[in-house]
């Protein structure tokens, strides 16, 4: 049930690169300039919330522990703001649609951040034995990859038959707002319920000080985690979010958004157990400077070179190699890096 909440984590924020902005700019005409600034006030909101939220649930105090309450509330609340924000607002003008789609955005990315770091922070509380704690993290990871691989995936069947008429907007929502948000609010309300907290830290209070925010930069390996969560989600962003648009505009009609995330995902999937294998013998910060470089060069040519549609398709295949190279090494890092900050403080 831990690791299954995870579909979210991972399926989730796929599920968002790939579907949101285009819903934003093609499907309810928002203007790119305004649809940009809806997701950058939001991650601004991020990473304000996001510390917050982390100094709430260490002082929260009841029997369900520190971190499910607002999982359990957080995953309520997720089906009700995936339905606003895929609501297809029609007959406003931009300003009344950027004011409704920033609202909605923001919510919803305050539900996402009730989950997602309550979430985070109770896979280094769910157990005292480090060995029982990886395989739960581990397993974690596998299922967030397959929620990755069908939420990348199913969206774009679903833009695609939307663009070809099969689909009318009526349905699009209903699957989109209400299914999808249905089906990722379920196991993480399913974890809530069933995970328990083993392990108890920060017994005492804390104040809400600015302190609180800098002190984790005082721990090296926090700060090098930081800097690589930071690389690789930039490139995973620019990725699935304009992949949709540059195969509607730029590959069209030979481009297909299903093939280009297809062979993102099973190069991804395929080259997991192998980077995995490498880690153990080789330095895993050596795997992550190769890994963003590549990914991040490729995904230049990508722009560049990607009107011609076999070079787009070995530029995908090397984004996604990269990626996998600078994504692996982020989540084996996190556990140790808790326990580093643990060392130090105490």
């Amino acid at each position: 049930f831990f690791a299954l909440a995870d579909f979210y984590g991972g399926g989730g924020q796929a599920f968002i690169g790939v579907v949101y902005f285009f819903f934003l700019t093609t499907i309810i005409g928002l203007e790119p300039i305004l649809a940009g600034a809806v997701t950058l006030i939001s991650e601004i909101w991020d990473a304000i919330s996001d510390p917050l939220m982390g100094l709430i649930g260490d002082n929260t105090k009841s029997k369900m522990g520190k971190r499910r309450p607002y999982i359990l509330i957080g995953g309520c609340l997720l089906a009700v703001a995936f339905s606003l924000i895929y609501l297809p607002v029609e007959g406003m003008q931009q300003i009344s649609k950027f004011i409704y789609c920033a609202v909605t955005y923001l919510f919803y990315n305050t539900v996402s951040t009730m989950i997602n770091v309550s979430y985070s922070s109770m896979s280094s509380e769910i157990s005292e034995d480090s060995a029982e704690r990886d395989s739960a993290n581990v397993l974690r990871l596998v299922v967030s990859t397959i929620g990755t691989a069908l939420c990348t995936l199913l969206p774009s069947l679903v833009l695609d038959a939307y663009k070809a008429g099969n689909i009318d907007i009526s349905k699009l929502y209903l699957i989109v707002g209400v299914g999808f948000g249905v089906l990722f609010a379920i196991p993480v309300i399913l974890c809530a319920i069933f995970v328990k907290e083993r392990v108890q830290v920060h017994q005492e209070n804390k104040k809400f000080h600015i302190k609180e925010f800098i002190e984790p930069l005082k721990i090296k390996p926090f700060r090098q985690l930081v800097g690589m969560y930071l690389g690789q989600a930039l490139c995973m962003d620019v990725f699935s979010t304009g992949v949709a648009l540059f195969a509607s505009y730029v590959t069209k009609p030979e481009g297909s958004v299903t093939v280009f995330l297809g062979i993102f995902i099973a190069v991804q999937l395929l080259a997991f157990p192998i980077i995995n294998k490498l880690i153990k013998t080789k330095n895993i910060n050596v795997i992550y400077r190769f890994g963003l470089p590549l990914s991040v060069v490729a995904l230049i040519f990508f722009a560049i070179f990607g009107s011609n549609l076999y070079i787009a398709y070995v530029c995908v295949f090397f984004i996604a190699l990269g990626f996998a190279g600078a994504q692996l090494p982020s989540w084996i890092m996190y556990p140790h890096t808790v326990d580093a900050g643990e060392l130090m403080f105490k």
